[in-house]
């Protein structure tokens, strides 16, 4: 048996793009194979009181390790010497699955632990010193990651071939099933807050006055950075929402400085979106030049857009590939892969 060990955070609680949904899918479809374990993780807001965010921090953390630790009590209680553990957020300090990892290594010295890994490196240097990373790397068997350029991090802090694999996010029917739309007016979609230059994509938005953009803005507020009148700014919304925002556009406009692998890439290639991408991280493990038209500078991406607006067949070439392109992505691809193991 695979145990899958996930977070349900608030804002893909109910999707079918998060880690939760992923989990829960293998069990539901494989159930001689999967059990999930489903940690559900404390929202806190943030104050203006340094103080009190201190306070709430302590209060979180506290939170944290009392669930996981409740949760490895059980999970051993569970477990035999020859089932598999697979801790889906692993080296994320506000998750802290180590003190799952931890404890399990120690009831079970020889089991096998794998931990998924898909934040970005620079926020993995950010909590990660090298003591702290030892010690998580140490309790684990295999790193699992959802993007090459990750893989060559965990490389260079010294960790070997042996201990790493590389996969993908996958990304559901829910998005796969939807047929190409081709519209009237061109329309460009910016989706996800993780590792955005914003600032980048408020200077898209004023040099292409003669572009619709959506933007979604999730919680923040972004209203005094695009105040243009070919934006519509839209706030945190359902999936069902998303979709239909999702419907109305011709291409995904990604402005990153990182990414391993993503939700927001993933969905768009299954949707049959143009992209348009920052050649960064491991954006070409996902897309290649059939779908996606890679850029760095303004300059690129001003170009890009003008370019595909100006051609609609082109711009259709790009769509009907990423669709092609999003089947190497299912979950069924990723259950393979997990089967390897």
């Amino acid at each position: 048996m695979y145990y899958l060990i996930c977070q349900d955070w608030w804002n893909t609680s109910k999707n079918h793009a998060g880690i939760k949904y992923l989990c829960l899918y293998l069990e539901q479809n494989y159930p001689t194979e999967f059990k999930s374990v489903v940690i559900t993780k404390k929202r806190t807001k943030l104050s203006n009181s340094f103080i009190v965010n201190k306070f709430r921090n302590f209060k979180f953390k506290l939170h944290q390790w009392k669930i996981s630790n409740a949760a490895a009590s059980k999970l051993i209680s569970q477990l035999s010497s020859d089932d598999k553990v697979i801790l889906m957020e692993y080296f994320d300090v506000n998750v802290n699955q180590y003190i799952i990892a931890k404890k399990i290594r120690k009831k079970y010295p020889n089991i096998l632990i794998y931990a998924m890994s898909h934040l970005v490196p620079l926020k993995i240097d950010q909590t990660f010193p090298d003591k702290l990373f030892f010690k998580w790397q140490r309790v684990v068997d295999v790193i699992i990651t959802l993007g090459s350029s990750l893989t060559d991090y965990y490389k260079s802090r010294g960790v070997s071939d042996k201990k790493l694999m590389t996969t993908f996010h996958y990304v559901d029917d829910f998005y796969l099933k939807h047929e190409i739309i081709k519209h009237k007016n061109f329309t460009v979609i910016a989706m996800g807050n993780q590792m955005r230059d914003v600032n980048l994509l408020s200077e898209i938005v004023k040099s292409n006055p003669d572009v619709n953009f959506i933007i979604c803005q999730g919680v923040n507020d972004l209203s005094k950075m695009f105040t243009m009148k070919n934006v519509e700014l839209v706030p945190f919304v359902s999936e069902n929402e998303l979709l239909d925002l999702m419907k109305s556009a011709d291409v995904s406009l990604n402005v990153m400085y990182d990414t391993i692998g993503s939700n927001v890439i993933v969905t768009s290639l299954g949707m049959g979106l143009a992209m348009l991408c920052s050649d960064v991280g491991s954006i070409r493990d996902y897309c290649d030049e059939n779908n996606t038209i890679f850029c760095k500078t303004l300059d690129d991406f001003n170009s890009a857009i003008q370019f595909l607006k100006s051609n609609p067949d082109k711009l259709m070439l790009l769509r009907h590939s990423s669709k092609e392109k999003a089947l190497n992505y299912t979950i069924e691809k990723f259950y393979n892969t997990i089967k390897m193991l």
